[in-house]
């Protein structure tokens, strides 16, 4: 189980991991990113190995969109896998992400969002 929580301090969505701050290993800090996208995929037997899974990440689907203190509902489209993801909200207008680092998360189940 893994989970963002928004930090004022940080201006950041830290990352959680099994009831306690994930941890980089590297530096020793929390995860945090300034944005957070989980994107709604499907999900097919991989080239490399059948049994892996391979996420299509071209398409459209739905997307969760955590940016800054915001939370925004909407959806993803993407016309290949070399090109750019486009965001809308569910009223349409074109979503911009805060500056700073990204998580995109790919799924097939909806998150949780409290």
């Amino acid at each position: 189980d893994s989970w963002w929580q928004w930090d004022d301090t940080s201006r950041m969505w830290l990352r959680f991991q099994h009831n306690r701050p994930h941890i980089d290993k590297d530096t020793g800090y929390q995860i945090g990113r300034s944005s957070v996208v989980i994107l709604k995929v499907n999900y097919v037997k991989s080239g490399a190995d059948v049994r892996s899974p391979e996420a299509v990440s071209h398409g459209h689907g739905e997307a969760w969109i955590l940016t800054g203190r915001d939370y925004i509902h909407g959806g993803w489209s993407r016309n290949g896998p070399d090109d750019s993801w486009h965001f809308l909200d569910d009223r349409g207008n074109p979503v911009r992400l805060a500056s700073g680092p990204v998580y995109i998360g790919l799924t097939d189940v909806p998150p949780l969002i409290e």
